[in-house]
């Protein structure tokens, strides 16, 4: 079953609604970048706001929200560093590329690959196809991203 998803006015509304009801403060640009950042998926969306809302933090602000994103990141670090031991180096770096541009439509482009150091297009439709099977990435309107947000962002400050 696949679920869409939930529009981001509802999702706002929805976010300001609970942090208010439990009179802590949130500002509508921190629940921007927080439906930013986690690509309004359900499951980071949750998490992060589970995090920011039994959080010490009465005034949820964008400094605290980025500093309980660290820590979350840095909470996985391990096991997202474990993935380097059991990918090859070019399925690594293709991850590390999806992970920079955000997804990316042309992974076998000449561009995407000399602008990522890739080795070639076989060798990264090569390291698509184990990824993919692997569920480490998705395609979604033609465009490849990896699949778990907050690894994704944890690739970026690589």
């Amino acid at each position: 079953m696949h679920l869409s998803h939930i529009p981001k006015e509802k999702y706002s509304a929805f976010i300001k609604h609970h942090f208010t009801k439990s009179k802590k403060k949130i500002d509508n640009d921190v629940i921007e970048y927080i439906l930013k950042e986690t690509r309004v998926h359900t499951y980071y969306v949750q998490y992060l706001c589970n995090r920011a809302f039994s959080s010490a933090y009465k005034n949820i602000d964008i400094k605290s929200i980025k500093t309980i994103y660290a820590d979350i990141l840095i909470e996985n670090e391990a096991f997202y560093s474990s993935y380097r031991d059991i990918l090859s180096p070019q399925q690594w770096k293709l991850l590390l590329a999806l992970a920079k541009e955000g997804g990316f439509s042309s992974i076998t482009s000449g561009e995407f690959i000399h602008n990522h150091k890739l080795s070639n297009a076989s060798t990264v439709r090569r390291s698509l196809k184990s990824l993919m099977t692997k569920q480490m990435i998705f395609k979604e309107d033609k465009t490849y991203n990896v699949y778990d947000v907050f690894f994704a962002r944890w690739l970026t400050r690589l």
